[in-house]
């Protein structure tokens, strides 16, 4: 233990007796950790000590809950913490109600001797999730996916009972409030190395009961240009992307189309894990051949679904159907590359579809082709970095620039009337714009001409 972290943590805080730094803090304080929140339980009044610490602190003192359920929380300039009353009448009793032995300790102040009545000193230095009982499970079925999320956050096992209780407690977790889950599994994205508790979640049941939409990708085979199964080919695409997000990347193109990225790494790795859930639901087999017809539209219809139900943000759902609904275009561009049949005209859909995520979409494409073979060669990987270097070079800055005429200029100067043709005009101004078919004013009014005759032969535009 950092005697002179734990000193500098609760040098501020008002002595008193019956008042205990405890669970994640105390936790992360034993690691050597310099946590940003701070827990104490109190067998006095919690507000009247709240007070004292405000005072001590400098913070704001903000009430939360509800009568009974009270926390009172203290918002200071280095860290917030929150003060709530002891459950079950002493601090022995309190621990012994908490989720994991790791997060049942206590350092009384004054005095900073450790109470730990549940072995989690041990279970610290042998780094192991472990629960303080079965029943801390069942009075509230969230912990069972809290387990992952700290033994991802901290590099811990979820030990073989605990696991063992998490399997025969898992359709308990659909009594969870979804906004809890939401919070939880987004967390979990958020830990830099999830991959390994991912498949351990999935194996106990839990991740298939949390997100039954992933449940029949186990055993729903694929074609010649897989290895895996649908779920074994999502757990290796999630743990390339996992690892192009951290800090030892796969050589090639990863860690640069990471860099590049505009969606945050926790919604990128959903999105991964949601990337082939439309799969089972169009699967066919046609002379022999498995075919997966429209399994992004029909993934981003679940990844919908399961956004609303997990309470997701409109930004969170927007971005998880766009990048599922998109994953698959760069490939086909790929192949349309191999064949000889890849237009600027089929790039420069790509760039303005995508646009500022551009990046996003090829990094999860360049993903889910490491997940059908990880010792495939590099063609595809080289194939996105190019597609990147032309995005930077000149996608994204002709995407920035004005268009040269808009629907005024229709009108004045083409003699067009407002309908809906005004804005297939300008999509196709913008693609030739990407491709440099258009260039100026000039070539942009010819080619608005062009169209208007070509939807409207009846109508002539003025010249």
């Amino acid at each position: 233990m950092d005697e002179a972290l734990l000193h500098r943590w609760t040098e501020q805080l008002p002595p008193e007796r019956g008042v205990y730094v405890v669970g994640g803090t105390l936790r992360d304080l034993l690691l050597g950790l310099d946590p940003v929140d701070c827990d104490l339980a109190t067998a006095g009044d919690p507000q009247e000590y709240a007070r004292r610490l405000a005072g001590a602190t400098g913070g704001r003192l903000v009430p939360l809950g509800k009568p009974g359920k009270m926390v009172y929380r203290v918002v200071a300039a280095e860290r917030v913490y929150d003060v709530c009353p002891l459950e079950g009448g002493s601090i022995e009793n309190d621990l012994r109600r908490r989720d994991f032995t790791i997060n049942a300790l206590a350092l009384e102040l004054p005095g900073g001797r450790i109470l730990d009545v549940t072995g989690g000193r041990d279970d610290i230095r042998a780094r192991r999730i472990r629960m303080v009982s079965r029943r801390s499970l069942e009075a509230d079925p969230l912990r069972m996916l809290r387990a992952f999320r700290i033994g991802a956050a901290l590099g811990f096992t979820v030990e073989a009972q605990t696991d063992a209780a998490i399997r025969s407690l898992a359709k308990a977790v659909t009594a969870v409030a979804p906004e809890r889950i939401h919070e939880e599994l987004i967390k979990f994205f958020r830990t830099p190395a999830s991959h390994a508790y991912l498949a351990q979640m999935a194996r106990s049941g839990l991740l298939f009961e949390t997100i039954p939409e992933l449940a029949p990708l186990p055993g729903c085979h694929q074609n010649q240009h897989h290895r895996y199964d649908v779920w074994q080919h999502t757990l290796v695409a999630y743990g390339y992307l996992e690892k192009a997000l951290g800090t030892t990347p796969p050589p090639g193109a990863a860690a640069e189309l990471a860099a590049a990225g505009t969606v945050k790494p926790e919604i990128l790795k959903f999105a991964m894990l949601l990337h082939d859930v439309g799969k089972p639901l169009v699967r066919t087999t046609e002379g022999g051949a498995v075919h997966f017809h429209g399994h992004p539209e029909m993934g981003a219809q679940l990844a919908a679904t399961i956004a609303g139900r997990l309470r997701c943000s409109a930004l969170e759902k927007e971005q998880l159907c766009f990048l599922v609904e998109n994953h698959l275009r760069p490939l086909q561009l790929f192949l349309l590359r191999e064949r000889g049949k890849l237009s600027k005209r089929a790039l420069a859909r790509f760039f303005i579809r995508c646009g500022p995520r551009t990046p996003d979409v090829l990094l999860l494409s360049l993903a889910d082709h490491a997940g059908k073979d990880p010792d495939s060669d590099d063609t595809f990987d080289r194939f996105a970095a190019d597609l990147l270097q032309h995005f930077r070079r000149e996608a994204a800055p002709r995407l920035a620039q004005p268009l040269p005429i808009n629907g005024h200029d229709l009108v004045e100067r083409l003699g067009l009337a407002p309908s809906p043709l005004f804005a297939r005009i300008l999509a196709e101004v913008r693609r030739a714009l990407l491709t440099g078919e258009v260039t100026d004013r000039g070539t942009a009014l010819a080619l608005a001409a062009r169209i208007a005759r070509r939807e409207n032969p009846q109508e002539s535009p003025l010249s």
